[in-house]
């Protein structure tokens, strides 16, 4: 059901439903959108946390000014309070994006919560056992989780926002409280293909998951596979995160 909105609350530009079904425009925090005012807030957002000093055994890539950092996944240089996103459009690519993601928290003495989607947790058992590392003593410690994307991000049937932020500030705690450095979450967004009510909030999400863990105890990994999404809306999605991880850039749609 698209919002009952006819206009950008910013900008005054006329939206029509289709609009908000197509991706042009978005409802956040009771705000109509239109692309181009919901693009300029996320490089505005870009810009201040580019402002920080960087802190921690992480590194990243300098970029100019407005640009997302594209960053191998043979170094990923996530750090604490990063929110990244990667796109592939096979199996093979992904493993590639994600065995290093992984291997690295769990040698960091993170906690790494990994929500599946498709096919069964071998899958990712997997990726850790190309990288070497014993998945199973792992999952016995309770270091690594392996979830459905059901149980993460709509328990309930239903996806909300500020419930699923809620849950993951929960989560760091946990994980602080369990002795661990921080949290590490990763999950594949094919979700949100599903038809779960909600499901049209997922850029209202992505947009504000980027100040909800600016405080730095946790990284997340949004995963796309890029055949099953809109290329607008994987373009929103591209700009809505301050880091992609990709190999040689080539994964990730074109800005």
């Amino acid at each position: 059901m698209a919002p009952e909105k006819d206009c950008c609350d910013f900008c005054g530009r006329k939206l029509t439903p289709q609009d908000f079904e197509k991706g042009r425009a978005l409802l956040l925090l009771r705000k109509a959108w239109c692309r181009t005012c919901a693009e300029r807030m996320v490089e505005r957002q870009k810009d201040k946390r580019r402002s920080k000093p960087s802190s921690g055994a992480h590194r990243s890539r300098s970029t100019p000014r407005g640009k997302t950092i594209l960053l191998s996944p043979d170094e990923s240089g996530l750090r604490f309070g990063d929110h990244a996103c990667t796109f592939h459009t096979s199996e093979v690519e992904r493993r590639q994006q994600l065995a290093r993601f992984l291997a690295e928290g769990l040698r960091n003495h993170e906690k790494v919560v990994y929500a599946l989607d498709q096919d069964s947790p071998e899958r990712v058992l997997g990726y850790l056992a190309k990288e070497g590392l014993p998945a199973e003593r792992f999952l016995r410690s309770g270091q690594l989780e392996v979830h459905s994307t059901q149980d993460v991000y709509a328990p309930d049937g239903a996806f909300d926002p500020s419930q699923m932020i809620a849950r993951i500030k929960i989560l760091c705690d946990q994980a602080a409280k369990e002795g661990y450095s921080g949290l590490r979450g990763t999950g594949e967004m094919s979700w949100a293909l599903r038809g779960w009510p909600g499901s049209d909030r997922l850029l209202e999400y992505e947009l504000r998951l980027n100040a909800a863990i600016s405080p730095g105890r946790c990284i997340a990994l949004c995963q796309y596979e890029t055949p099953r999404f809109s290329p607008a809306l994987l373009h929103q999605i591209r700009a809505a995160h301050m880091k992609v991880l990709a190999r040689d850039g080539g994964d990730s749609p074109e800005r």
